[in-house]
């Protein structure tokens, strides 16, 4: 950053510097995002599309304070060129508490989704336990015991 600047001022030239994704809420979306990734279905996929729009439309034009997770420099070969215009507002407390909330809600939607479908196969894990139980109590099961029995004993003779 500061050769960058040392470099502009060097050549004499005007630069503006842009903060963008303030790093901290940048590096616990992008969590959230891999563990969206990794936890991936239409009503997750719908929940997170939603959570973008948020980010994007409510909370991305405002991103912009330090530190930052980029910096953007606009650099004028001209010095009366006009400044380009940057956003004066700020992801204020209330704000990053609708953003963190959001996130945790998607958070736990995507924690309900898989605990449903954990109950889900541990029932279908059930019955298959169930259908083997039953398959083992039955007269052909008990019949084939007593044919490997036979089988063996021929075999080791």
């Amino acid at each position: 950053e500061e050769e960058v600047e040392e470099f502009i001022t060097n050549k004499k030239l005007s630069f503006q510097k842009f903060y963008n994704n303030r790093l901290f809420l940048w590096e616990n979306l992008l969590g959230i995002s891999f563990f969206v990734s990794n936890n991936y279905n239409e009503d997750i996929q719908r929940a997170f599309k939603n959570f973008n729009y948020f980010y994007n439309t409510e909370v991305f034009p405002y991103d912009c304070e330090e530190p930052a997770y980029r910096k953007i420099y606009f650099i004028k070969k001209n010095v009366d060129l006009k400044d380009v215009a940057a956003n004066s507002g700020y992801v204020d407390d209330i704000l990053f508490l609708n953003i963190i909330k959001r996130a945790i809600d998607l958070v736990a939607k995507i924690d309900v989704t898989n605990k449903n479908l954990i109950q889900k196969k541990d029932q279908e894990l059930h019955k298959k336990e169930q259908e083997i139980k039953f398959m083992k109590a039955s007269k052909f099961w008990k019949l084939r015991e007593v044919y490997l029995k036979i089988k063996n004993y021929g075999r080791k003779r």
